[in-house]
């Protein structure tokens, strides 16, 4: 009975995170016809530093085993990007988020991402990303033997622009977490995961 109402609720959770990204991207577009670009936009230089903060929420799939323990999780997002060329990026991200499976827990993390842009049509900013870093999980799986891992993630993401220099963020990524063969079982927890957030360009 609890673990059916957890579930619920954490289905609940996931909806609403996805209809505030919507939300959030509509008004966006909605918007944007009284912020017209200038001639020749372009959002971006090399030396252009990006501030986001984001909620994010994750859950675990059968991909590449169909028998796989229920994990979700979800938390805040901090990301430090700094622009190499007008299309290029490398970050920082830190994250903390709650746990829920068979047992709660907590995880904080941090990870370095490239970030490449490949559309960059006023007011809409396409891109993909991945890259991967360590994180520590106050979880006992069976996918997981050990609390400190590595990560692994990759994904598409768009930023839609309310001003000059901020953007409602909407990403999703395929999030892998093992320890790396540091000892078996080295399965992990392969996730989907939903970022929204705001960014800020300086």
């Amino acid at each position: 009975m609890a673990l059916g109402h957890a579930r619920r609720w954490l289905e609940v959770r996931y909806g609403v995170l996805a209809a505030i990204a919507l939300v959030l991207i509509t008004a966006g577009l909605v918007a944007q016809p009284a912020l017209a670009a200038s001639p020749g936009w372009r959002p971006f230089a090399a030396g252009t530093e990006e501030w986001m903060f984001a909620i994010a929420y994750g859950r675990n799939h059968d991909i590449p085993a169909g028998d796989r323990t229920d994990v979700s999780f979800g938390g805040l997002t901090l990301r430090h990007g700094r622009f190499l060329t007008a299309s290029r990026q490398v970050a920082i991200e830190v994250a903390g988020c709650d746990v829920s499976g068979p047992q709660h827990g907590e995880a904080v993390g941090a990870s370095v991402l490239w970030r490449r842009y490949f559309v960059l049509d006023h007011p809409t900013v396409l891109f993909w990303e991945a890259g991967g870093g360590l994180a520590y999980a106050d979880l006992t799986v069976a996918e997981l033997p050990l609390r400190l891992n590595f990560v692994l993630q990759a994904g598409v993401g768009v930023h839609v622009f309310f001003d000059d220099d901020a953007a409602f963020t909407l990403t999703l990524r395929f999030h892998h977490l093992s320890n790396g063969g540091r000892r078996d079982p080295n399965v992990g927890l392969n996730s989907s995961m939903l970022v929204v957030g705001v960014s800020r360009f300086f």
